[in-house]
């Protein structure tokens, strides 16, 4: 199985997500403003996706650039809307970045396989995954700082996962056309 230049650049960025969930579930204790940390969070995806849009750009994919955009308006609608209860904010704030996520990934799977693929059952249930992941995630963040810590150490560990294999499942989509 050979990986493409995008597959080899999502991996890379899925590595630095993953690395921030294991960062924060390290350091747990240590971190006392977890919603700050979030929306700063936010805008590191953002910059990590929009150089990966450059660097792999294709005609007719716009994934990486519109979660980039989401990504950036998630990270100033937390830091605008800080002056409220922190805990929903940074709740509603989640849940609404994971369904934008969601429905970008949602048109690009529907764009780019079909239907009738065993990978898009694949890419479906992945998808699935990581939204069931976000809604419990946002779920659990009316706790201590600390708890709030662990859950998004928790979310971008799992995200880190699933977004590792979103370009594995891209390579045996690409072989499984070829044959």
């Amino acid at each position: 199985m050979k990986l493409k230049k995008k597959q080899i650049y999502s991996l890379i960025s899925s590595f630095f997500i993953l690395l921030i969930g294991i960062i924060l579930l390290s350091f747990k204790d240590l971190i006392s403003n977890a919603n700050s940390l979030f929306y700063y969070i936010m805008y590191f995806y953002a910059v990590i996706k929009l150089i990966e849009y450059f660097i792999t750009k294709e005609d007719g994919d716009y994934e990486n650039i519109l979660v980039a955009m989401v990504s950036v308006i998630a990270g100033t609608a937390g830091i605008v809307f800080h002056f409220s209860n922190t805990p929903i904010v940074l709740s509603i704030t989640l849940v609404s970045w994971v369904s934008a996520l969601a429905i970008i990934k949602l048109i690009k799977v529907d764009y780019l396989m079909d239907r009738k693929n065993k990978m898009w059952y694949a890419e479906i249930i992945t998808l699935g995954i990581f939204v069931l992941i976000g809604i419990l995630t946002s779920i659990n963040l009316y706790f201590s700082a600390s708890v709030q810590t662990l859950m998004l150490g928790f979310f971008f560990l799992t995200m880190g996962i699933v977004e590792m294999i979103y370009p594995l499942i891209d390579s045996f989509a690409i072989k499984a056309k070829k044959e």
